[in-house]
């Protein structure tokens, strides 16, 4: 009775055994066919990139030789427009239907832009156009509100104190002209103007448009003046050689009386010291803005009054009468 229980027992153990075998069996078919198939799908996107690769390869391929080709192409026909345009020139042909004359369409400039573009091209002549008209007008104001005067002096001096005592100079001056207007008295007067040497300075078009108005005026024609404007004022050109007419005179040199060694700083009332180079002239007749004609008659007047002044620098007051 053990042993067929015993039999039986091991009967049942032996089936439950064979159904886990089977089991197990059942369970690892899957995993095989699962590992098959992730094989396939990795060929096959390793296939598809390969074959993305090869596609773009060729399409750079044919870019590469498009580009070739249109360069090939742009070549001939710039070769085939240079021949072209050589036979035109030569009278070979008469047209060309390659080439073509193109005519640009003139464009419309509005009211401003012409404006702009008329200072844009026009810049140098309006700055000179501004200058005369500023000497212009520099003339004609002093022509209008300036008193008649029978002599005029240009003082053109680096020395600035001087320029305060003008009012001293004429008076000390009119006993050397005649009247010559008729008004009965004797006038003097006496222009100071700054010397302007450097182009920078922001006074520099003012100075010399003052300048250049009074040397263009056939009035100012006696001059004081020092080395500082040998430049802009030329004496060589400008002033009347003094050293023709007057001759064993120390403090004449050429065109100038020196006024190193007189009693001008004296009688004018001036304390400081007169630089040796300073002098005193009178311009000779050229041609100017006013008449030749005027310029000659004052030009006497100027000529009697460095006469007078000359003389009584060297012979004292006794010589004028």
């Amino acid at each position: 009775m053990q042993k067929n229980q015993k039999d039986i027992i091991s009967q049942d153990d032996d089936k439950e055994s064979k159904e886990l075998e089977n089991t197990t069996d059942i369970e690892s078919e899957p995993n095989e066919d699962t590992s098959k198939k992730q094989k396939s799908l990795f060929d096959m996107a390793k296939e598809i990139e390969e074959k993305e690769r090869q596609l773009e390869v060729e399409r750079e391929r044919k870019a590469i030789e498009q580009h070739e080709k249109e360069r090939e192409d742009y070549a001939k026909k710039l070769q085939q427009d240079k021949i072209e345009l050589i036979r035109l020139k030569q009278g070979v042909i008469d047209h060309s239907d390659t080439i073509h004359e193109v005519h640009e369409e003139a464009s419309v400039l509005t009211f401003p832009q012409k404006i702009s573009n008329f200072f844009y091209h026009n810049a140098w002549w309006l700055w000179i156009a501004i200058f005369l008209l500023i000497i212009a007008t520099y003339i004609t104001y002093g022509i209008v509100t300036t008193p008649k005067a029978d002599a005029t002096v240009l003082l053109f001096v680096t020395n600035d104190e001087l320029s305060n005592y003008t009012e001293q100079m004429s008076d000390y001056f009119e006993q050397f002209v005649d009247d010559n207007t008729g008004d009965e008295v004797s006038t003097v007067n006496v222009y100071y103007i700054p010397v302007a040497t450097d182009s920078n300075d922001v006074n520099y078009t003012s100075y010399m448009a003052k300048f250049s108005g009074e040397m263009q005026s056939a009035n100012s024609l006696i001059v004081i003046a020092d080395d500082s404007c040998e430049e802009i004022l030329k004496p060589s050109e400008v002033l009347y050689k003094l050293s023709k007419d007057f001759e064993d005179i120390d403090n004449i040199d050429g065109y100038k009386y020196y006024l190193k060694d007189t009693d001008f700083a004296q009688q004018i009332g001036y304390e400081g010291t007169i630089s040796d180079d300073m002098y005193i002239g009178i311009r000779k007749v050229q041609q100017v803005y006013d008449s030749s004609k005027k310029m000659e008659e004052n030009f006497e007047v100027a000529y009697e009054f460095i006469e007078r002044f000359i003389t009584y620098q060297e012979e004292g007051e006794d010589s004028i009468g």
